[in-house]
C-alpha cells in the first residue's frame, strides 16, 4: 500500500514538473531563435499545448485545488487540437521551400479549434465562483465530468476523444509522408545533406513521440469514460 502511495505521488510530481519544464523550454526556445528561424514558433507552441494537456490532467485527476482545476479546466480546450496542426507547419517550413500560413487552405487546418472555441465560449464569461463550484464537483465525483454543460455544441465526452485521435492522425500522415519525402532541389540548395538528414530525424521523432503521448491519452481517456 505505501509503495502504491509513493509511486502515485512520484507520477504526479512527474506530471506536473514536466509540464512546467516544457513550458520554460518553449519560452527560451523562442526567445533565442524567432529571428533566425521562424518555424520554432510551431514548436514552441506544439510544446506549451503538450505542457497544459498534463498540467490540466494533473489539476483534473491528482489535484485538490478547485482554484487551480478553474483556471486550467475548458479555458485552454481550443490549445489542445492544435498540436497536429502546429506539427505539420513545423514540418512544411522544416524541410520544404513553402512558408506555412500563406494558402487559404492552411487555416483550414485551425477548424476543429475555432469550432470548439465558438462552442465553449459562454462558459469564458461565466463567474470564476461558478467555475470553482464546477471543479468542486469534478473533485468530488469525477464522473460529473461526463455530463457538465461547459460546451453547446456537443458533450464533453466527444472532445475528450477528438483530442487524442486528431494528433494520432496528423502525427501518423506526418510520419508516412516524410519516410517517403524527397526534397526539392531548391531545398538541398540551401540545406546541406547532413543537415536535412537531421531534421528530418527529428521531426521523425516528435511524431513517435506524438503518436506514444496520444496513443497514451486515447487509451487512458477511453478507460476513464
Amino acid at each position: 500500500m505505501q509503495l502504491k502511495v509513493i509511486t502515485c505521488n512520484f507520477e504526479l510530481s512527474m506530471l506536473f514538473y514536466s509540464s512546467l519544464l516544457t513550458i520554460i523550454l518553449s519560452i527560451i526556445l523562442v526567445a533565442f531563435n524567432w529571428k533566425v528561424n521562424r518555424s520554432v514558433w510551431y514548436l514552441a507552441l506544439f510544446f506549451m499545448a503538450f505542457a497544459c494537456y498534463g498540467l490540466t490532467h494533473h489539476f483534473t485527476i491528482y489535484g485538490n485545488s478547485p482554484f487551480w482545476l478553474a483556471v486550467f479546466y475548458n479555458h485552454f480546450a481550443p490549445l489542445y487540437l492544435l498540436p497536429g496542426p502546429l506539427l505539420y507547419f513545423y514540418t512544411q517550413e522544416s524541410l520544404t521551400d513553402k512558408k506555412a500560413l500563406t494558402n487559404w487552405k492552411d487555416y483550414l487546418h485551425f477548424l476543429p479549434a475555432l469550432v470548439n472555441l465558438i462552442a465553449i465560449s459562454p462558459y469564458f464569461f461565466m463567474p470564476f465562483g461558478e467555475k470553482e463550484s464546477i471543479a468542486t464537483e469534478i473533485l468530488n465525483n469525477f464522473e460529473t465530468i461526463k455530463t457538465l454543460k461547459v460546451n453547446w455544441l456537443y458533450p464533453p465526452v466527444v472532445g475528450f476523444i477528438i483530442r487524442p485521435l486528431l494528433m494520432l492522425g496528423y502525427s501518423l500522415f506526418l510520419g508516412i509522408k516524410l519516410m517517403q519525402h524527397q526534397p526539392k532541389k531548391e531545398v538541398m540548395d540551401r540545406m546541406p545533406q547532413q543537415q536535412y538528414l537531421f531534421v528530418k530525424k527529428w521531426i521523425l521523432l516528435l511524431c513517435v513521440i506524438s503518436i506514444t503521448v496520444a496513443a497514451g491519452f486515447l487509451i487512458l481517456t477511453t478507460q476513464l469514460l
